[in-house]
C-alpha cells in the first residue's frame, strides 16, 4: 500500500511521485517549498553582495520569513531536500543579530569621514543628518529598535558639536582679525544652538564652559539666558 510522505493519504491505487509525494501535494505544496527556497536563496544573495545597509537587513528578514515557512512544513513532514530549515533558520537569526553592530559601525564611519572630508559647514555636517535618517529607517527592519535608537543619538550628538565648534572657530578667526565684536556674536550664536539643538545640556557642559568663557575673556556679559 502506498502512503504520502507528507499528508499521510493511503491507498492501493495511491500513485507517488519520486520524492514520495500524492498528486495533491505534488501539485499544491511543493510548489510552495520551491517558491519559498527561491525566495530565501534570492534573499541570501542579495544581502551578501549589497553595500546597501538597510537592503542587507531587509533581505536577511526576507530570508528568516522565507525560511520560517520551509520550516512549518519540515515540522508537518514534508521529506527535505536539503539542510533542515531549522538550522538555517537558526543561523540566519544569528546573522541578523550580528549583522546590526557591524551596519552601525559602518553608516557612523561613512558619516565621519564624508564630514571630515567636506569643504563646507553644511557639507560637514550633512552627513550626520543622512547617518540619522538612515538609523531611523534601519529600525524599522528590527524588532527591537534600541541599537540604532543609540546610534541615532550617538549621530545627532556628534552632529550637535561639530555645528558648536564651527561655530566657534569662526569666533576664533574674527578674533584673530581684530573683530572682538564679531567674535562675540559667533560666541553667543554657538551658546544659543547650544541651548535650543536636541542634545540634553548636561552632555554638553564642557561646550556651555568654553563658550562663557569665552566671552567673559573677550569681555563681554553671559546673556542671562545661558547662565546656568
Amino acid at each position: 500500500m502506498a502512503t504520502c510522505k507528507y499528508c499521510s493519504k493511503s491507498g492501493w491505487l495511491l500513485l507517488l511521485d519520486n520524492i514520495g509525494l500524492c498528486d495533491s501535494c505534488h501539485n499544491t505544496v511543493l510548489p510552495v517549498i520551491i517558491s519559498q527556497e527561491r525566495a530565501m536563496s534570492s534573499a541570501i544573495n542579495i544581502a551578501t553582495s549589497t553595500k546597501n545597509p538597510s537592503i542587507r537587513l531587509a533581505r536577511i528578514g526576507m530570508a528568516i520569513s522565507a525560511c520560517k515557512e520551509l520550516k512549518r512544513f519540515e515540522t508537518g513532514g514534508f521529506p527535505q531536500f536539503g539542510q533542515s530549515p531549522s538550522t538555517t533558520l537558526s543561523a540566519l537569526e544569528d546573522w541578523f543579530q550580528k549583522a546590526i553592530p557591524v551596519i552601525i559601525h559602518e553608516v557612523v564611519s561613512t558619516a565621519r569621514q564624508k564630514s571630515g572630508s567636506a569643504a563646507t559647514d553644511a557639507a560637514q555636517l550633512r552627513p550626520y543628518a543622512v547617518a540619522q535618517d538612515q538609523f531611523i529607517k534601519l529600525a524599522g527592519e528590527v524588532p527591537t529598535v534600541s541599537d540604532f535608537h543609540k546610534a541615532s543619538v550617538l549621530m545627532r550628538e556628534e552632529q550637535d558639536r561639530l555645528r558648536f565648534e564651527l561655530v566657534m572657530r569662526k569666533a576664533e578667526l574674527a578674533e584673530l582679525k581684530g573683530k572682538p565684536g564679531k567674535a562675540i556674536e559667533y560666541t553667543i550664536d554657538a551658546l544659543s544652538g547650544l541651548t535650543y539643538d536636541q542634545t540634553p545640556d548636561h552632555a554638553q557642559s564642557d561646550l556651555f564652559a568654553i563658550a562663557t568663557n569665552n566671552l567673559r575673556r573677550l569681555g563681554s556679559d553671559v546673556p542671562s539666558q545661558f547662565r546656568t
